[in-house]
Parts: structure tokens; C-alpha cells; sequence
């Protein structure tokens, strides 16, 4: 028994043994563990956990964006800033075309763009970001530069409705950081209410009016067809645009017996250039001019194309105006 007892004896000294330096060998262990580096609460370390809310998008947002066309220069003025843009389009400071010219002046560099962007200006002032249309050839032309030197880039072809100016709107500001996505969707979502609110105002009527616009942006006068937003701004107005009495499927050059044919009881004057009357005064003192209706009831107005034929939010004050004049 003694034995036996000896044993048991023997194995709980042992027991005991183990147990103290398994508790010293953990303790060694922690120490070890928290001496290693500094813990999340020491000086020094990063800590991505307590970092400000947005802090890490607002670094990767977009610093140097190059908007190289009215269009998108508009879109990022409103949702970035002119500090955040090194190079706009000449374009977007053309008071007639665009709706933030005052803003646009406080960017620090101008190209001219259109159908003359050279890519290898741009690429000069180290853009970030490049956002610009691909409607014309120097500007495809340019895309493929850009692409070339590895610089993030976002191209619209497509502004011909308001549906299609919104969705690139929400791109871009999803491509200039949360705050700017933000921000675009509330604009959407108030050009949406307004446009609403404009449209409830349209009587219903069995003989619309007719419209028709005409703008100066080229070397003659250009009669507004189905693919332009100004054509979408007729129907919201509750009016029928007179081109479709033309058959045209497109914007055309406006020819006299055509305007004559389409004979529209309100005729628009869109002025793209800034040059106001004396660019339609060759149009509107033809003869002919004389016999259409619009002319007859003094139906005919100038308008400024950033809101009746740019692709922006002006374009909601454009509808606005139209409806009041169409039903007083």
C-alpha cells in the first residue's frame, strides 16, 4: 500500500510540476505575443478600423480630371469642383452653351475641343482622369492615345435623351468618389421631380402645337430631329415637332422650303455660338421665312442652347420655359 500510495504521491508532485511550468510557459507566451510588435492601441501603429468614414475612397477619388467637352465638363463641375479639374474644354466657358461658364473660368487650364483636341496636350497636365465624348474623330482618334498611355478614362457617345445625360451622369459620379455619386443621384433624382412637375402643367389638347428648333452651331443653321434632346423636349412639352411632317430621322441642315413645308406655329432659335440674332439673320430674312406661321403670329424666339440643346440639368429650365410660352 505504501507503494502504491508512494506512486500516487510521486505522480501528483509531478502533476504539480507540470501545471506550474505549463502556466509559466503560457505566461511567457502572452508576454511574448504582446511584445512582439505594438498592439492595436499603441502609437504608431496604422489602424485601418479607426480610420475616418470614406477616408480611403476620398484618397483614391479622382484629383486631376481632364473633362475635355461641355457635356462631361458640366457633369464634373457640379460634382467635383473646379479644384479637382487641371484641364477643361474652351467650350464650357461659352456663357450660351453651358450652365456653369462661371466655374469652368476657375479651372486653371483650357484646351479647345471638338473636332481639334489634341491628345498630346492633354496627357501633358498628367491627368488622373479623362473624361471626354467619342462623337467626333479627334476625339476617337484621341481615345486611343489615351488608352495607349494606361490613363483611366471615361468616353459618352450617347446624350440624345435626358434618360441617357442622366445615366451618364451617375457614372461619372460613381468614378469621382462616394461624395460625388452621392450628389449625382440627388440631382437626378431633382431633375426627375421637376421635370414631373413641369410636365403636370401641359393641358390636354386634340391639336398640339407645332415646334420647331433651329440652332447655329453649324456653318448653317441645323433643324433639331429625333436624335437630339431638343426633339425630346417638344414632346415633353406636349407639342409636335414639326420635322416629323419632314420625315427626317435625324438633325439636318435647315433649308427654307423645308422650313416652309414643316410651316411650325412656334419656331425656336437656338443659339449654341453666343452670336444671338445677327447668326439667323440670313435665315429669317429669306422671303420665304415670311410665309410661315411662327413668323406670321410672332411666334419666334432666341433661346440660349444651354437649355434647350445641351445635354445638363439646364435643359429642365429649357422644358419650363417652353411649357409657359406654349400655354400662357
Amino acid at each position: 500500500m505504501r507503494v502504491m500510495k508512494s506512486t500516487i504521491s510521486s505522480q501528483g508532485r509531478a502533476s504539480r510540476r507540470f501545471r506550474h511550468l505549463a502556466v509559466l510557459l503560457i505566461g511567457l507566451l502572452l508576454l511574448a505575443a504582446c511584445g512582439g510588435g505594438p498592439s492595436s492601441g499603441e502609437p504608431g501603429e496604422a489602424e485601418p478600423d479607426r480610420a475616418e468614414p470614406g477616408a480611403e475612397q476620398t484618397a483614391q477619388a479622382p484629383q486631376r480630371i481632364a473633362a475635355l467637352s461641355t457635356n462631361v465638363a458640366e457633369i464634373a463641375l457640379q460634382l467635383a469642383g473646379p479644384e479637382r479639374i487641371v484641364l477643361i474644354g474652351r467650350n464650357a466657358l461659352n456663357p450660351a452653351l453651358s450652365n456653369h461658364a462661371d466655374l469652368a473660368r476657375q479651372v486653371p487650364n483650357t484646351i479647345i475641343d471638338g473636332a481639334s483636341l489634341d491628345p498630346e496636350q492633354v496627357l501633358a497636365h498628367e491627368p488622373d482622369l479623362i473624361l471626354l465624348t467619342g462623337r467626333l474623330g479627334a476625339e476617337k482618334d484621341a481615345i486611343a492615345v489615351f488608352e495607349a498611355a494606361g490613363v483611366p478614362l471615361l468616353s459618352f457617345s450617347d446624350w440624345s435623351s435626358i434618360a441617357a445625360f442622366q445615366q451618364n451622369m451617375l457614372t461619372i459620379g460613381e468614378a469621382l468618389g462616394p461624395e460625388s455619386a452621392a450628389r449625382a443621384r440627388e440631382i437626378v433624382d431633382d431633375m426627375n421631380r421637376r421635370l414631373a412637375e413641369i410636365e403636370s402643367r401641359v393641358p390636354e389638347q386634340e391639336n398640339p402645337p407645332s415646334v420647331l428648333m433651329i440652332s447655329n452651331q453649324a456653318t448653317r443653321p441645323l433643324m433639331a430631329g429625333p436624335d437630339s434632346l431638343s426633339y425630346e423636349l417638344i414632346m415633353r412639352a406636349g407639342a409636335v415637332p414639326a420635322v416629323d411632317s419632314l420625315g427626317l430621322t435625324r438633325s439636318m441642315p435647315a433649308d427654307v422650303e423645308q422650313i416652309v413645308q414643316a410651316d411650325p406655329d412656334y419656331l425656336l432659335l437656338v443659339d449654341v455660338l453666343g452670336r444671338g440674332e445677327d447668326s439667323f439673320r440670313e435665315l429669317m430674312e429669306n422671303p420665304g421665312m415670311a410665309t410661315v406661321k411662327a413668323v406670321q403670329n410672332g411666334n419666334v424666339r432666341l433661346v440660349p442652347a444651354r437649355s434647350f440643346y445641351s445635354a445638363s440639368t439646364g435643359i429642365v429650365d429649357g422644358l419650363a420655359e417652353l411649357v409657359e410660352w406654349l400655354y400662357p
